[in-house]
């Protein structure tokens, strides 16, 4: 195969080797600002505002129970407990990267969970979901900051902050950089020198 048609197969695909680590159900969910991550023994955000009746979504990203064999994984279950003196919800356990559990947020307050494997020392793997009437008004348009928290974690109140750091690993960019610069050289040499 000639050099050029190599340059123009690689510029043809390099949109698509670009895009393909945001195309899936962890971007659709995390799009929703309903979706907490499980990572590195903690939930992020460690505080969430949600409307009552959103489904919020665990997804485990963490690469640290992941070296550990022991590990069980995570799971979600709410302090707070129903009229029926149970939790108002408590997830399985998952392991695994990617790997999501959900739970419908059916009581209005401030409710703090746990995930049972780890909420004590060290981990003490805890955050809060302050679930707000639908009807509540939006807050007033203005600058949008994302706090630190003292455990590590950011917090979310009201509206998420848009995803602008993308989630393309830098081996994914610097390839694509690296093929993009060698098609255009290949594509601006003098046809003479393409043999």
């Amino acid at each position: 195969m000639s050099s050029v048609v190599l340059a123009a197969m690689a510029v043809i695909l390099l949109p698509f080797a670009v895009l393909l680590p945001f195309i899936g159900p962890t971007a659709q969910a995390q799009a929703s600002g309903t979706t907490v991550n499980m990572v590195d023994f903690k939930f992020d955000p460690i505080r969430l505002e949600v409307p009552l009746g959103s489904t919020v979504t665990w997804v485990y990203k963490d690469t640290q129970c992941d070296l550990i064999p022991p590990c069980p994984g995570h799971d979600s279950r709410a302090e707070v407990k129903g009229p029926d003196g149970e939790p108002l919800w408590k997830t399985e356990t998952i392991k695994g990267q990617g790997k999501t559990v959900a739970a419908t947020m059916t009581q209005l307050g401030e409710i703090s969970y746990i995930c049972t494997i780890h909420a004590g020392p060290p981990a003490n793997m805890r955050a809060t979901i302050v679930v707000v009437s639908a009807a509540t008004p939006a807050p007033a348009p203005g600058p949008s900051t994302t706090p630190t928290s003292a455990s590590g974690g950011s917090t979310t109140t009201g509206r998420t902050l848009p995803a602008t750091g993308g989630s393309v690993p830098l081996g994914v960019s610097g390839v694509a950089a690296v093929l993009a610069a060698w098609a255009l050289r290949v594509l601006t040499r003098p046809a003479h020198a393409r043999r």
